[in-house]
C-alpha cells in the first residue's frame, strides 16, 4: 500500500507531525509574566530551566529556581546553546510546591501566542556577552522605591517580627538576604544600613531610597 510509509497521524490529519515545539530538556528557559500578575519593577520575563512538557495546556514546564516554584506556559523563549549548570548546593525540586498554570490566553505586551513560540535569540561569544552584560548594568540608573517598615507583635507577645514591603506591593521581606536579591534582581540600589530588622526597635515607619543616599 503506498499510504503504509505514513504515520498514523499523517493518515488521519493528511498533515506531516511537526517536531518544532519539541526543546532540550535543561536548557535556558525565559517564561513571558503576564500584565496582570506582574507588579510595577518586575522583568516581563523569568529566567528559567526547562523540564518537561505542560500536562493540561499546549506549552512547556518551566522550573524557576529563584522562586523555587514550576510554571506552566505556552509563552516560553529558549536557549539551548545555554544549559543551566545545576546547583552546586545540591538543593532539589521542592515537591510540596505546587505548579502554577500560566493560561496561554493571558495579555501579554509583547508577541502573540503563536510567534513565542519561535522567538529565537541572537547568539553571541560568552565572553563578549559578559562584557555588554556589565556594561549594560553600569548604564542602567537604580529605580526608586519607597520601603515601608513594620513591626508586627506575635499573639503570645514573645517578640516581635519585623517586615518591609515595597509601597503598592504585597511582597514582604523578613531578612537582609531577601531584600538583597530583590534589589540585584529588579536593579534596586542595596543599602544595608537602611533596614532594621531588630525586635527591640518596635516602630513602624516609610523611609525612601533617597533618604538613605542623603544620609551618606
Amino acid at each position: 500500500h503506498s499510504n503504509q510509509s505514513l504515520t498514523p497521524f499523517e493518515l488521519y490529519s493528511g498533515h506531516k507531525p511537526s517536531v518544532k515545539h519539541l526543546k532540550a530538556f535543561g536548557s535556558t528557559a525565559y517564561a513571558g509574566v503576564p500584565k496582570q500578575l506582574r507588579k510595577k519593577f518586575d522583568m516581563r520575563a523569568k529566567k528559567g530551566i526547562m523540564v518537561g512538557y505542560a500536562l493540561k495546556t499546549r506549552g512547556y514546564r518551566i522550573w524557576l529556581p529563584n522562586e523555587r516554584k514550576i510554571v506552566e506556559t505556552i509563552n516560553v523563549s529558549f536557549d539551548e546553546d545555554n544549559m543551566l549548570e545545576p546547583n552546586s548546593s545540591g538543593a532539589v525540586l521542592d515537591p510540596n510546591k505546587r505548579t502554577i498554570n500560566v493560561s496561554s490566553n493571558s495579555e501579554f505586551d509583547t508577541e502573540s501566542e503563536e510567534e513565542s513560540e519561535h522567538l529565537s535569540i541572537p547568539r553571541t561569544p560568552k565572553s563578549q556577552s559578559s562584557e555588554q552584560e556589565r556594561a549594560s548594568n553600569n548604564s542602567k540608573t537604580s529605580e526608586k522605591v519607597i520601603w515601608e517598615r513594620k513591626a508586627v507583635p506575635r499573639k503570645d507577645r514573645s517578640r516581635t517580627d519585623i517586615y518591609y514591603y515595597i509601597q503598592g506591593s504585597k511582597d514582604r521581606f523578613h531578612c537582609y538576604k531577601d531584600i538583597e536579591e530583590y534589589c540585584k534582581k529588579h536593579n534596586l540600589e542595596y543599602d544595608k544600613a537602611l533596614f532594621n530588622f531588630s525586635g527591640k526597635d518596635k516602630y513602624s515607619r516609610i523611609v525612601t531610597m533617597e533618604e538613605a543616599n542623603q544620609s551618606d
